[in-house]
């Protein structure tokens, strides 16, 4: 059972988690609005599984390499609207973090890392969200199906964003708590 726990460690879901799902998010309905209505690339799809999903794979984490950058982006906007008034303060937070050693505090740490593996995924999948809806908006079904889908997809990114907007606040207090002054 130890294996099965090992294969989500942080070198394996890390990538997972902050680039290759927020791409998937962006890329399944356009691909499956392609597939649906190209005859040709449906064919290609049922006679070459393996090869659809390799190419896929490459162009969901190309996707999500974009997606977070475009995330540290909304990252960086949200600190800074945050904590406008203690913006230098919390940026020596931020760089007494950054300066620190791993064993500073071995409970902050993890619970750190945890929390920015989540903030980046939320990031991601809102960055992700436009991209998800334009794909929705060419499926070859009902108006009301994709509408309700697209309202789906924008609740969803919602909620990511109000968390993520939470989670920089928490980081920014606990990095407090443990360096600031």
């Amino acid at each position: 059972m130890k294996d099965f726990f090992s294969a989500f460690s942080s070198d394996f879901f890390w990538p997972l988690a902050t680039l290759l799902l927020p791409g998937m998010v962006a890329l399944t309905p356009g691909c499956v609005a392609v597939i649906w209505q190209m005859d040709q690339v449906r064919g290609f799809v049922q006679t070459n599984p393996t090869e659809t999903w390799v190419i896929f794979g490459v162009l969901a984490t190309f996707s999500g390499l974009v997606l977070e950058d475009i995330g540290a982006r909304f990252e960086l906007w949200i600190f800074n609207l945050t904590f406008k008034s203690t913006l230098q303060a919390s940026w020596d937070d931020w760089y007494l973090y950054l300066k620190a050693e791993k064993d500073f505090a071995p409970v902050a740490h993890k619970y750190i890392h945890t929390m920015l593996l989540r903030l980046k995924f939320e990031l991601g999948c809102v960055a992700a969200s436009p991209f998800a809806l334009l794909g929705i908006w060419f499926w070859p079904v009902s108006f009301t199906t994709r509408f309700i889908a697209g309202i789906v997809s924008v609740v969803l990114s919602a909620y990511l964003l109000f968390e993520a907007v939470d989670g920089v606040q928490t980081l920014a207090e606990i990095r407090k708590s443990v360096f600031g002054r």
